[in-house]
């Protein structure tokens, strides 16, 4: 038995299934999977297609990047790779490519496999794997990386969130929210990209321009040190007498990498504090 999240490890398959199929005009696909010596389970999407190039395989899982020889007459790789190498390394299963040019290619997925579960019955979840229900939650998720924004809005939606995506905060943006987007808990990176604001500045004028304090939570690499300080200098000088200062209560910070669990459970709780 292996623990996962289904829905995107559905998602790692069905990319390289349909690459596979995309790239072979002759020959066969082959899945499989099969359990290895050092007690890990390897999952294999082979093809007999054109295959892939030196050069090309050191690039493949770059977002947007088109192979050269032998896909010049078809549509590129574009973001499918890329969200399988980023997806694989937040499951933490580990990602290999082996190919050879008119020969055809094998990618190979591993991963460990759970030994504490008794196999013999198939049991629910222990209770610390649990993973809550977000049936019609509404999530502002805001991140300006493509591929993770699109990897985190495929976990939320799984698990029922109703998700707005949002690459920054900016006046479009607060319109829309004030117009027609309910939100429930924001989701936010704390670094947006140069001359944006950063997710702690978004949270705030989110919160401000709704007029609640919404909950919030940022998951970023970015120290803790670092963000404290932004948060002092965005409420340095307020009354804290004020009401309006409750839309300033510092967001939820989670030092990434962060597990789907952890994100499952961490949204459900605040939604439940709400």
């Amino acid at each position: 038995m292996i623990v996962t999240d289904g829905l995107l490890f559905e998602r790692v398959l069905r990319n390289l299934i349909g690459n596979a199929v995309r790239y072979t005009e002759h020959g066969g696909i082959l899945l499989r999977a099969k359990k290895t010596k050092k007690n890990t389970l390897v999952v294999t999407v082979s093809d007999s297609g054109c295959g892939i190039t030196k050069e090309d395989q050191a690039k493949l899982f770059q977002a947007y990047y088109r192979g050269g020889a032998g896909h010049k007459s078809r549509e590129g790789f574009g973001l499918g790779l890329s969200i399988v190498d980023k997806i694989c390394k937040l499951l933490n299963i580990e990602l290999k490519l082996i190919s050879k040019v008119g020969k055809g290619s094998i990618f190979r997925l591993e991963m460990a496999i759970e030994t504490s579960v008794d196999t013999t019955e198939v049991q629910p979840p222990v209770q610390p794997n649990r993973i809550f229900s977000l049936e019609d939650v509404n999530v502002l998720l805001i991140e300006d990386d493509p591929l993770i924004r699109e990897s985190l809005a495929t976990l939320l939606e799984g698990w029922g969130a109703k998700v707005r995506r949002a690459e920054y905060f900016d006046a479009e943006l607060a319109a829309q929210l004030i117009e027609e987007a309910p939100v429930d808990i924001i989701f936010s990176d704390f670094n947006l990209g140069p001359g944006r604001l950063t997710g702690l500045q978004s949270i705030f004028r989110i919160r401000s321009v709704l007029g609640r304090k919404i909950p919030a939570i940022i998951s970023t690499a970015t120290s803790r040190d670092a963000i404290m300080a932004q948060y002092e200098e965005e409420t340095e000088g307020l009354d804290f007498a004020d009401s309006a200062v409750n839309l300033m209560e510092l967001p939820l910070i989670v030092q990434k990498p962060v597990t789907p669990t952890e994100i499952n459970r961490i949204i459900h709780r605040e939604i439940e504090k709400k």
